[in-house]
């Protein structure tokens, strides 16, 4: 039996939901559709390297792979597909089975829910470019809401952020490393505040991972320094909105740089991998909180830059996973590491 994740539940159920609706609709900012980009798909490349789905005949699905080639009704899936979103939307479990979706894929010789990690993107489709009518083979990504508020840029150590902590006596250091939640975990918003009413202050040190301060200084060489300090911001000035940390940037051209950022990682950047600006996909896939597909690719890019400047927000990830918020000695000096971790609300 196959156990997954709703992340990775989604994955498949997108690959279904275009096999049934045979395309999405491109969408503004706000994720209105737009009635005249509709994206008519023609092909679905599987998550087996050699399983193709051909999408020519209105009522049936020809799959074809290396060895074997069906032909399966349209209806057969549109039968179970209810019942497959209504699983992954209400189950409590972080992972769990659905045996209806488990069985499709056995029809429809899927062995894989999701695509491999070194892919280029989540999904590779044959489509209708809707404003020139080109015929475009291309990855996309795919973002769900099904399972809540999906993450953009997950945190890990490579997206730590280090601090030095100035101006505290020993005494004010063990203090603040006492400040934790009702939950007992640390509250990091309260340890920052108590740093500046010490009078003491934080300094941007250093990104903690090599490749991802060379990843940002790709955007700009002041980048790695820019998230260093809308992450310190965000705690002090009580708010994780993108737009609203940026706006007393000093960075020429911010909002479209932030844009940028946002962008690539959403595309395929990972803070532990060089950023090659060739490996992005081009388009993205959003599963809307009812099931619906809707999109972006290049003829409505201006529209993602502005969905995801407003949409994204910094999250304060697990203190104790992530190994932050508590202020460390190296030699005769003290340090503070926050860590990075970005949302999509």
């Amino acid at each position: 039996m196959i156990t997954a994740n709703k992340g990775e539940w989604s994955e498949f159920y997108t690959m279904l939901k275009l096999l049934v609706d045979r395309g999405f609709y491109g969408v503004n900012s706000n994720l209105e559709q737009i009635q005249d980009l509709f994206f008519s798909v023609l092909q679905i490349h599987g998550n087996e390297s050699n399983v193709v789905y051909e999408l020519s005949d209105i009522n049936n699905i020809s799959v074809i792979s290396k060895n074997n080639s069906k032909l399966i009704e349209k209806k057969v899936i549109e039968g179970e597909i209810g019942s497959i979103l209504n699983t992954i939307v209400n189950t409590k479990e972080r992972t769990f089975a659905i045996p209806e979706a488990e069985e499709l894929m056995q029809e429809i010789l899927c062995k894989k829910i999701k695509s491999t990690s070194n892919k280029k993107g989540d999904i590779k489709i044959v489509f209708e470019e809707p404003q020139t009518k080109q015929i475009l083979d291309d990855y996309f990504s795919i973002k769900s809401f099904l399972a809540g508020k999906p993450t953009l840029l997950n945190a890990s150590k490579h997206t730590i952020f280090r601090y030095k902590v100035l101006n505290l006596s020993p005494k004010q250091v063990e203090t603040i490393n006492t400040i934790f939640n009702s939950r007992g975990s640390i509250d990091l918003t309260r340890r920052i505040e108590r740093i500046y009413q010490y009078h003491g202050n934080l300094e941007i040190c250093n990104v903690a991972s090599r490749t991802m301060e060379k990843n940002l200084k790709k955007i700009d060489s002041l980048f790695p320094h820019e998230i260093s300090r809308l992450l310190k911001n965000s705690y002090i000035k009580r708010t994780k909105e993108i737009t609203d940390l940026i706006k007393d940037s000093k960075i020429e051209d911010i909002g479209r740089k932030m844009g940028i950022f946002l962008e690539a990682v959403l595309k395929g950047m990972m803070p532990a991998v060089e950023w090659d600006l060739l490996n992005m996909t081009n388009g993205l896939i959003i599963v809307i909180d009812n099931g619906e597909l809707v999109g972006f690719h290049l003829c409505n890019k201006k529209e993602l830059i502005k969905y995801l400047l407003k949409s994204s927000y910094l999250d304060t990830p697990s203190t104790t996973r992530h190994k932050i918020g508590y202020i460390y000695s190296q030699g005769e000096e003290n340090f503070l590491d926050l860590s990075l971790q970005i949302r999509l609300k």
